[in-house]
């Protein structure tokens, strides 16, 4: 019967939680749906509303204008709010809140001619630190440039892969190392450019020989000295473009060590078509 519950009043009513992630949703509704919305009744809010409300979020920020993503975060929080008051026959349904669609822009990557000088270059960086104390990092992060290359591997599926997530497939000539990654897409099966294992077999001899015994099957194929996973490559990635005096912005985009995917798939591409 009465009248229906404010944003403010149902916020309130739902607003217990136990863990940093329902806080975080929490946070999310009250610093910027909540005064937007201010006392307008719940049945009011439709989508025309929330198609506003984004317009008005985009520039309305704390710091920084928020991402696609941010303003998905912040429906995904909104959302429970609506079911909740369709639960309790406040509204008759929830209304469509879709966050505007994000520009997809072309990822820079690299001309073969530049990764075959990055290559060559990556080589006399490494001999040039030998006998110094960086020469494991320019080390293993030469391995790590040259798998995502020849596997179009994310950088965040290399920092979580294990040694038992490797494995082989196919037979004498055509016999590939392949893997199964876990990051943002879940779980997927990966297989290695021909020959490209190679780089993944450097890294174990590596650990062989700092462990004297074969690393285990649980431990990380990209790690620090002590197994410890190795939380960014951006200084090093950065360092090899100007060791190689190769410019970071190409068409206007920074390359960042992700290019090594879109560089994959380029080059498997280039083989198809010729």
């Amino acid at each position: 019967g009465g009248a229906c519950p404010t944003p403010e009043y149902t916020i309130a009513y739902t607003g217990n939680y136990t863990t940093s992630a329902d806080a975080n949703s929490v946070d999310r509704v009250r610093t910027y749906a909540l005064p937007y919305f201010g006392s307008t009744k719940i049945e009011k809010i439709g989508s025309k509303e929330f198609e506003d409300f984004w317009i008005w979020r985009k520039s309305n920020f704390s710091k920084k204008q928020p991402s696609n993503g941010t303003l998905g975060r912040e429906k995904n929080a909104i959302t429970p709010l609506f079911r909740y008051a369709v639960s309790k026959g406040y509204i008759s349904s929830v209304p469509e809140m879709s966050v505007p669609k994000a520009k997809h822009s072309r990822r820079s990557t690299f001309t073969l001619s530049e990764y075959r000088t990055l290559t060559r270059k990556l080589t006399a960086w490494v001999k040039e630190s030998k006998g110094k104390a960086n020469w494991r990092d320019r080390y293993v992060f030469q391995q790590v440039f040259l798998i995502l290359a020849n596997s179009g591997l994310r950088i965040g599926e290399l920092r979580g892969l294990r040694w038992g997530d490797l494995g082989t497939v196919g037979k004498g000539s055509d016999a590939r190392m392949m893997g199964y990654a876990n990051g943002k897409t879940g779980s997927r099966e990966f297989v290695f450019m021909k020959d490209g294992g190679k780089y993944v077999e450097r890294l174990r001899t590596l650990q062989k020989d700092e462990l004297g015994h074969e690393p285990p099957s649980d431990g990380l194929v990209v790690c620090h000295r002590d197994g410890k996973e190795i939380l960014s490559f951006k200084k090093a990635f950065r360092n090899l473009l100007e060791y190689a005096k190769i410019p970071e912005k190409r068409d206007g985009m920074s390359r960042t060590i992700y290019s090594l995917r879109h560089f994959y798939a380029t080059q498997r591409l280039r083989v198809r078509t010729h």
